[in-house]
This record gives C-alpha cells, sequence and structure tokens, in this order.
C-alpha cells in the first residue's frame, strides 16, 4: 500500500488527501467530501503556524475549541452594528476576494460585459479590492465584512466540529492551529448560507468567483445551485491545481485550452471546462505588443527576466536553491550573450533576496520596477510556478519552467508534458536558451 501523506499544497498531497478520506467513514454525499478542496486548502496552503499567530488574534487557535470563541467573537461584534439590509435584485453577482490583478483584472471586464446586458453587483471582502474597482466599472460595488457573522448559531458550530472531526480521522496528525482553520471554514461556510440564499433569492442570471476555495465562494455556489442560478462560474486566476476540479460552479474557465482539455473529463457531472484566455494575456498583448521575430534570430544580448516564486510551505528553501543554482550555472556557461533581471514576487521579497545570494548570484539586477518595465524589456520569462509565465506567454516570449528536477507543485509537471513552456535544470539550461533564441 503507498505511503499516503499530505503534507503539503503539490497535486500528489491532493490526490492522497483524496485518497485517504475516501478509504475513511467519509461519505462521498457528506459536506466534508463535498467540500474537500476547501478542507485541503485550511489545512495544508500557508499553514498557521504557532511563531506566525502567536502575535495574533488567531492565538486563541492554539488552545482546545479556541476556534469557537474566535467565531463568536466576530458574531458579537456585528451585535453593535448596523447589518447592511439585502442587495437589491440584480442580473449578475460577482464575488471579489482579493485586490491582486489577477483577480481585479477578471472582474472588471466582465462586469462591463454583463452590465451592458442587465444590472451586475461586484461583492468586495477586502478594502483595497474596492479601492481598485472605484472609477473602473458601473456594476454596483458592496463591501461586505465578514457578511456570514450575523447568521453565525450553535448549528454552524455543531456541523463544524462534526465535520472537521471527520477529515481528521482519515489523516496523519495535524497541528492545533491546523485544525482549528478547518472547523472555522466549515462554520463560516454553513454561516454564508443563509446570506447569499438572502440575496440570491431572486434568481440571477449568473454569479461568478475567481477563488472558489473560499468558504464564502463555496457558500456562494450552493446557494446559487439552490436557487437556480443557470450560469454558476469559478474564473482560475493561476497555475492548474488538480484540487480545482472539485467546483459547486457549473462552469470551470481555464487559462489555457491544455487546462481545458484536462479538466473536462474529471469534473462533476454537469460541469464544464472552458478556455477562457486570461484578460491580463490580452491587455500585455494589447500593451507591450508581441516579440519582435528577430529577437529569435541570434540577437546580440538576450534579456532574461526570472520570476521569482511567492511564498508556499510546499517550496521549501532546498528547493529554491536547487532552482536558482541553475541559473547560476546557466550565467556562468553564457556569459554576455544574456542579461539576466531578477524579479522577486511581492509577498517573499526578503527571502527571494536572501537565496540569490545563497547561490553565488551577487552584483545582479535586481528589479524594484513595475511589472510592465520588466516585461516590456524581457524577450524570455523564466519561472518556478508564477502564473506572470503564463500571462505573458501569448506576447511570444519564450517561457521558461527553471527547475532542478520537474515537480508537481501547481502542476508544472503537467504543463511541461503538455508542451506548454520549456523546462530547464542544471544539464540542459544553457544549451535550450541558446537553441531557442539561435545563439552562436
Amino acid at each position: 500500500m503507498p505511503d499516503l501523506r499530505p503534507t503539503d499544497f503539490s497535486n500528489e498531497s491532493f490526490e492522497a488527501f483524496e485518497e485517504l478520506l475516501r478509504r475513511s467513514a467519509l461519505d462521498e454525499s457528506s459536506l466534508g467530501w463535498q467540500l474537500r478542496d476547501m478542507a485541503f486548502s485550511a489545512l495544508y496552503h500557508d499553514p498557521p503556524t504557532w511563531q506566525r499567530i502567536r502575535r495574533s488574534r488567531n492565538a486563541i487557535f492554539a488552545i482546545p475549541e479556541g476556534w469557537i470563541p474566535w467565531l463568536y467573537s466576530y458574531h458579537l461584534a456585528k451585535r453593535f452594528t448596523k447589518i447592511p439590509s439585502p442587495a437589491p435584485p440584480s442580473d449578475h453577482h460577482f464575488l471579489c476576494l482579493s485586490a491582486r490583478s489577477n483577480h481585479i483584472q477578471r472582474i472588471v471586464p466582465e462586469a462591463a460585459t454583463r452590465s451592458s446586458n442587465g444590472s451586475c453587483t461586484i461583492w468586495v471582502t477586502n478594502p483595497k479590492a474596492a479601492q481598485a474597482l472605484q472609477g473602473t466599472t458601473t456594476a454596483t460595488i458592496r463591501g461586505i465584512d465578514h457578511p456570514w457573522a450575523p447568521f453565525l448559531d450553535p448549528t454552524c458550530i455543531e456541523i463544524a466540529r462534526t465535520e472537521s472531526a471527520r477529515i481528521l480521522n482519515a489523516l496523519p496528525p495535524v497541528s492545533r492551529p491546523a485544525a482549528a482553520k478547518l472547523a472555522v471554514s466549515l462554520a463560516i461556510y454553513q454561516a454564508a448560507l443563509p446570506f447569499w440564499r438572502e440575496n440570491l433569492s431572486a434568481i440571477p442570471k449568473s454569479v461568478l468567483t475567481t477563488y472558489e476555495k473560499d468558504p464564502l465562494s463555496k457558500a456562494m455556489l450552493t446557494a446559487a445551485a439552490e436557487t437556480g442560478v443557470s450560469e454558476r462560474i469559478h474564473w482560475t486566476h493561476g497555475l492548474r491545481h488538480s484540487s480545482q476540479r472539485v467546483t459547486l460552479a457549473n462552469q470551470l474557465w481555464c487559462l489555457t485550452s491544455t487546462d481545458a482539455r484536462y479538466f473536462q473529463p474529471k469534473l462533476p457531472p454537469g460541469s464544464t471546462a472552458i478556455h477562457r484566455p486570461s484578460p491580463e494575456s490580452i491587455h500585455w498583448l494589447k500593451n507591450l505588443g508581441p516579440l519582435p521575430p528577430e529577437i529569435l534570430q541570434n540577437p546580440p544580448s538576450v534579456h532574461f527576466l526570472v520570476l521569482g516564486s511567492g511564498f508556499d510551505p510546499g517550496y521549501t528553501l532546498e528547493m529554491s536553491l536547487a532552482d536558482l543554482r541553475v541559473i547560476a550555472t546557466a550565467r556562468d556557461a553564457l556569459g554576455p550573450r544574456v542579461q539576466w533581471r531578477f524579479r522577486p514576487h511581492p509577498g517573499n521579497i526578503q527571502r527571494f533576496r536572501d537565496d540569490l545570494s545563497k547561490v553565488g548570484l551577487h552584483d545582479i539586477d535586481f528589479s524594484t520596477r513595475t511589472l510592465a518595465e520588466d516585461l516590456q524589456w524581457s524577450h524570455a520569462v523564466g519561472s518556478t510556478f508564477s502564473s506572470v509565465a503564463m500571462d505573458i506567454e501569448p506576447t511570444g516570449r519564450p517561457i521558461f519552467w527553471i527547475l532542478a528536477e520537474i515537480r508537481p507543485l501547481y502542476s508544472v509537471d503537467q504543463m511541461i508534458a503538455d508542451g506548454y513552456g520549456t523546462h530547464l535544470d542544471a544539464a540542459t539550461a544553457a544549451a535550450k536558451i541558446r537553441e531557442i533564441f539561435h545563439l552562436k
């Protein structure tokens, strides 16, 4: 029997997680099974370690069932504030959970299209996202601050306690804060259902979210299905992950045609995978234009942009250093024929700088420019698992996956197998760059 130990957010861990649930007493009609992608994310994506939560409100997760007073603190706070009335009926409801451009860039153009054929409401949980949307859309923007809190009751707590226990009983031990995070997500999902039932009672034409693993998104899609909303959309915003096939939407919008082909046979009955190019790809093609073809024919110098990875506990320091050594080796071999620029992920700047130094990449162009400036400068883009690589590919810039060894994290292994981008390791990096740019 294979050793099934989900330890991180990789595809392999998710498949092991599913198999453990399947072998347990968790029935496939149970809430825990239906929300297993959300449960997996709560447990294994950015897990709340004691060192990270000890000075925050979440420190209460470290005590037995501390998640219950944590939830009720929000419920009690709502008793002293005026609860907004339900939104007026709208034809289309979009849920925006992040101020990042790969969410906003999907919401704005799609809201414009839908608004031309009816009313559109954008629900925003993040004040910065509301600011980013202001002035960009004619849709109604409604800020929602913990909209589940007024609906929290003992039934929500009991369901969360029962379902999380059933899930945890099937798994290797997890930390108490991670277990608390799982219970919280299940309770919020349960409490968010009446909020969405109330606001979708007029049966809109469509609902859309750009991230489904959040309990608010899950509750919205559940309520939309109950009320008979005909178009229930999850528009993915990053690299492929096998957990995305566990959808409550009936349309999974994918960034590439290969993603759509991958997901279609794996989706629940009644769901369809549809290729919808990223609006950011369209934006970059329009604003940067295609790469001049002569760049691929022995240019004096290749401008190679290396994108730093975001924080992910599954991407260890050892992996990062091994991958950056691929670039260090290629830089030594290619000399002045390639100019290198290193752009950190905004959520992981200092670690990227430190890791570059550890592998001997000193005196480098460590970019503090805008993404547009860096992409305009580039002739090629290299990454471990950044979705920016996918967004820029339609401009004709060669895309490289910089991996000392091919890994399943964010399905980069499957993208390489599909021929989407070129894999670089220490043994092949210099030769493949020479070949693609015809360097003599």
